[in-house]
């Protein structure tokens, strides 16, 4: 790159709005696409501890770029504050971040996000990401174990 194009590239990344994810997926891809791998990475490095949350659907999707574009330090370091950090009220449709999680070999962030989603209604997504979904098949405790089977007679 030549030091004359460095001066707006460096300039539109300062200026970026690293709230949104989408935004932010597609600044990555264009430095990347460019060949501006060390923008991408600073670019990158600046986006993971700001990018809003609030999205589960972009957040999934800039788990991909990273992972797939080689930033996989950056992409962990999301991974790990999207699964504690991402609100509730989000994680009700969090299928493709869950997807992604799994995608990335991120086992321990897939499960710490799967022991959430029972709370926000998400019961069916947590089945699906778990060894032996029988264990719930009458629910699931608040200390996380499977409830214990009961009978109509057992409400009496």
């Amino acid at each position: 790159m030549t030091d004359l194009a460095r001066i707006p590239v460096e300039h539109a990344i300062a200026e970026a709005d690293l709230g949104e994810p989408f935004g932010v997926v597609q600044m990555l891809e264009a430095l990347l696409d460019g060949e501006w791998i060390d923008q991408a990475q600073s670019m990158a490095e600046r986006a993971v501890p700001v990018v809003d949350l609030f999205d589960s659907i972009g957040i999934a999707w800039l788990l991909k770029v990273l992972r797939e574009r080689g930033l996989t330090d950056q992409a962990l370091r999301l991974a790990e504050r999207a699964v504690s950090a991402t609100p509730s009220y989000e994680l009700v449709d969090a299928v493709e971040l869950v997807q992604e999680l799994r995608d990335g070999g991120w086992t321990e962030q897939t499960e710490k996000l799967n022991t959430r989603l029972p709370a926000v209604g998400s019961f069916d997504l947590f089945l699906g990401n778990i060894a032996n979904p029988e264990d719930f098949r009458f629910g699931r405790e608040a200390d996380g174990t499977g409830a214990p089977g009961w009978t109509w007679d057992d409400l009496f």
